[in-house]
């Protein structure tokens, strides 16, 4: 999971080739077609994905998944939402994005889960607790991620942002409870666990398998993410804090479903 901005350098003569290679002909050439042309001139870690990007970029390319994936972008959905949503891997999803040129000819992506800058050792904490869960897919670990990100921002479905701390007792020992920052509300980590596991009953009646809600609870890696509307259907307390939180985590997606088969491919990379 990517925590830091990535920075790339890209050129104004590439964009300019891609656009040319690519507008040269009448049907267009395939993405590979143009992917090894650039590759003849020097350019060997152009893929198809990042030709399209570059024709993104250069204005030169359209289609309705493009427009799609821009859309959502625009609207404030990270990569990993976008990714639940419609059904793509990072890479292909970042593929139909443009490249944002700073003064610098930098690009700029920022595919940060906390919308704060946050230390190397939060940092460390954060993606060793992920590492945990997806090997295990445990409420316990679960727990351990969501305290991990203590300090980052959110914001709920209604558009209200929220950050929460691990509530500290009187020694300053963390306890099982998160103090939400807005009206100083808690989250208790049973209210947590119970919201994990409706999730876990949400997979299994959606699931074509026939298993029960005890079958899902040990199927690993669950069926995740989950289309889910709002935050009422996990039926617990602060469940218009969890769900964002869970949205962020790749756990829940708002939208449903899309088929990878039947999203509306125009290009011919192959």
């Amino acid at each position: 999971m990517a925590f830091q901005t990535t920075k790339q350098t890209i050129s104004q003569p590439l964009l300019d080739t891609a656009a040319s290679l690519y507008c040269s002909a009448s049907p267009h050439p395939t993405l590979k077609s143009i992917s090894d042309q650039l590759k003849s001139q020097g350019h060997l870690d152009i893929t198809p994905l990042k030709v399209r990007r570059l024709l993104i970029t250069a204005g030169v390319y359209k289609s309705e998944l493009a427009s799609q994936i821009q859309s959502l972008y625009d609207s404030g959905k990270t990569i990993t939402e976008i990714m639940g949503i419609m059904h793509l891997s990072r890479t292909s999803v970042h593929s139909y994005l443009p490249y944002v040129i700073n003064a610098d000819d930098e690009e700029t992506e920022e595919e940060n889960l906390c919308q704060r800058p946050i230390s190397l050792e939060q940092q460390k904490r954060c993606e060793q607790a992920m590492e945990q869960f997806q090997k295990d897919w445990k409420g316990e670990s679960l727990w351990e991620v969501i305290t991990a990100f203590a300090g980052c921002t959110f914001v709920t479905s209604k558009g209200l942002k929220f950050t929460y701390e691990v509530k500290q007792n009187r020694h300053g020992e963390p306890t099982n409870e998160l103090v939400i920052s807005r009206k100083e509300k808690t989250v208790t980590k049973a209210t947590v666990i119970k919201a994990y596991e409706k999730l876990l009953e949400l997979s299994a009646e959606d699931s074509e398998d026939g298993i029960t809600a005890d079958q899902a609870k040990e199927s690993v890696p669950p069926r995740f993410p989950i289309p889910l509307s709002g935050p009422k259907k996990l039926g617990t307390f602060g469940a218009s804090y969890l769900y964002p939180i869970f949205i962020k985590l790749g756990l829940i997606t708002e939208y449903p479903m899309l088929s990878y088969f039947h999203l509306p491919f125009s290009d011919d990379i192959v």
